[in-house]
């Protein structure tokens, strides 16, 4: 398992896994949960971002994401961009507290870690809600 917040700004590799070709800035999220890819910024002074599909990432895991060589795309498809949609922080209800991070386990967002502030995390922990339970 890896959360989503641990992807973020996570270096991403060529397939001969020595050059870093950009940071993780968003991820792609079809309805049901699926990893469509990341959004992947590269460069340094002129920065662009690329979409690099599910398909054209070799592995990921805790010391970066590997591509297998392709250069991904300049836009991604129409799915939930949880960066860019602000989907980490936003709020659920005044009930249930705020998104604190995803959790993602085989290439699928199973669930989301709930936040209802500092004092209730540290007296009861954070809460989860599955993601077929959230009605996104």
């Amino acid at each position: 398992m890896i959360k989503v917040r641990q992807l973020l700004g996570m270096a991403v590799y060529g397939p001969d896994r020595r050059r870093v070709i950009g940071r993780v800035c968003d991820i792609a999220v079809a309805a049901d949960g699926t990893i469509c890819g990341v959004v992947v910024e590269c460069g340094g002074f002129f920065s662009r971002r690329r979409f690099i599909s599910r398909a054209d990432i070799a592995s990921i895991g805790l010391g970066g994401i590997v591509t297998n060589g392709q250069r991904g795309s300049k836009h991604a498809p129409q799915h939930l961009l949880l960066g860019q949609n602000k989907f980490i922080g936003s709020v659920l209800d005044k009930e249930r507290g705020r998104i604190s991070d995803a959790v993602v386990e085989n290439d699928r967002i199973i669930g989301v870690e709930i936040s209802q502030g500092l004092l209730q995390d540290l007296k009861q922990g954070r809460g989860f809600i599955e993601w077929n339970e959230l009605g996104r």
